[in-house]
């Protein structure tokens, strides 16, 4: 497995894998499958995917900017699937967005503040301190100048 460079953080050397198994939405992305609503959109997608660090879908976070594919908001969603019996289909939820992550010194001015000026929880983007740690993890939505996601999108449907 990819490893980071964070000093006295544990990084796993295996992961496991499902085999036999559809794999939904778990291809690695390249720069040709970059995509933008018009030219300059798709060249500004290029440009900055090839600006972050990518190693595939278990990219580890370390403080340059990398890109984390599903991020934290994608994969499998919680919602409902839908079948089709006659043609023995199943139709999953999946969302694929990608985010770019940094790690950032925690004691930086960029952390998010909750209501009452204290450190916020989780604000969910922005710089958001990793409790024990000397560090935040800074991270945004990866889109396009226009603000559109930059990976074509992809529809699947499962049989067998």
């Amino acid at each position: 497995m990819p490893q980071g460079h964070i000093p006295n953080e544990q990084y796993t050397k295996t992961q496991p894998h499902s085999t036999g198994m559809p794999q939904i939405g778990n291809q690695t992305l390249k720069e040709s499958d970059m995509w933008g609503a018009k030219p300059f959109d798709q060249l500004a997608c290029r440009i900055g995917f090839k600006s972050m660090r990518y190693d595939g879908l278990f990219t580890v976070p370390d403080t340059d900017k990398s890109l984390s594919f599903p991020g934290s908001l994608g994969g499998m969603n919680w919602g409902s699937m839908s079948t089709d019996p006659n043609n023995h289909l199943l139709f999953v939820n999946d969302m694929r967005l990608g985010l770019w992550v940094q790690m950032i010194p925690a004691n930086t001015n960029k952390i998010s503040r909750g209501s009452n000026g204290g450190e916020a929880i989780n604000t969910g983007m922005g710089a958001v301190p990793l409790k024990g740690t000397p560090y935040a993890v800074n991270k945004d939505s990866f889109m396009s100048p226009l603000g559109i996601l930059p990976e074509a999108t992809v529809w699947y449907a499962v049989g067998h």
